[in-house]
């Protein structure tokens, strides 16, 4: 089981979901974990994370800053998929990105 993403609203509402079956987040979240980021890097593989509206545009800026040298294909298809919902997500008021892990 991986690391699946939701979109919610402050009562818990699910606008939005991307599954993570694979367990692909975990590799997105590994080429982060060399300290160079501030949202990426707290994500965690057996909890639950939780971004609001200002992080949101910071995780964006950190999907989309990852070298591609260092994913697999599916981990590229898989970060696109999150930034597709993450975009989604950003500047919706009163909402929040949940990651949750194991």
């Amino acid at each position: 089981m991986g690391i699946d993403l939701q979109w919610e609203g402050e009562r818990g509402n699910v606008l939005g979901r991307v599954s993570d079956e694979l367990g692909l987040v975990e590799e997105l979240v590994g080429t982060a974990k060399d300290g160079n980021t501030f949202c990426l890097r707290f994500i965690d593989s057996y909890g639950d994370t939780v971004f609001n509206q200002q992080q949101i545009l910071v995780l964006l800026e950190e999907l989309r800053a990852m070298p591609e040298d260092c994913l697999t294909s599916a981990a590229k298809l898989q970060r696109e998929k999150l930034v597709e919902l993450a975009m989604r997500a950003q500047g919706n008021t009163h909402t929040y990105l949940k990651f949750y892990g194991d």
